[in-house]
């Protein structure tokens, strides 16, 4: 919990950030949740990459309202998590 808080922190305080990529990694549902949060707050962000984690479905709804919220974004990529298309 601690390190999904912290992700929160440095994304919704860092407007220098613009790309940010952490594919390939054991991210669940409460640190991508925290990292979609961040999201909401930060309109700077321009390229988010978190391919090949563990999100499921519920992260998922979390970024639908990101990318409706920040018109900045320009390439979000989500592959190869365990989102199920019927709960989406």
């Amino acid at each position: 919990m601690q390190a999904a808080d912290a992700l929160y922190d440095f994304i919704s305080k860092t407007n220098s950030l613009k790309d940010l990529r952490i594919s390939n990694n054991v991210l669940e549902d409460v640190a991508g949740m925290k990292i979609a949060e961040g999201l909401m707050k930060n309109d700077q962000i321009r390229v988010v990459h978190m391919a090949s984690n563990k999100l499921s479905s519920e992260t998922s709804e979390l970024f639908a309202d990101v990318i409706k919220k920040n018109q900045n974004l320009k390439d979000l990529d989500l592959s190869n998590n365990l989102f199920i298309m019927d709960e989406l």
